[in-house]
């Protein structure tokens, strides 16, 4: 036989295995289904609400720590403006007695 003909045999029993697998559990998939029992479902939709539940807990924290951060640079942002205004005060003070010196 010829190399793509064993290509071919070889993918169809392939294929004849997994339908087959796939007939015999059928049964039980069913059974499981049938009766709200799947762990397999239940435990992917119980992971996504726990992961959801962390999820929010953690985006609650970011945004306490987002907001406090805020808050901070509000204040660092208020004495550096005061502190401008203090050496622009400085500033005002020197060229008006250099003006006057002169």
């Amino acid at each position: 036989m010829k190399n793509h003909v064993w290509g071919y045999v070889i993918g169809i029993m392939i294929f004849a295995m997994v339908v087959g697998i796939w007939v015999w559990q059928l049964p039980n998939i069913i059974a499981h289904a049938s009766r709200g029992e799947d762990k397999g479902i239940a435990g992917l939709i119980s992971g996504f609400g726990g992961a959801k539940t962390a999820v929010n807990s953690g985006l609650a924290k970011a945004q306490v720590q987002l907001d406090l951060n805020l808050k901070n640079v509000g204040k660092t942002m208020a004495a550096q403006e005061a502190q401008a205004a203090v050496v622009q005060n400085l500033k005002n003070k020197i060229t008006a007695g250099t003006a006057a010196v002169k």
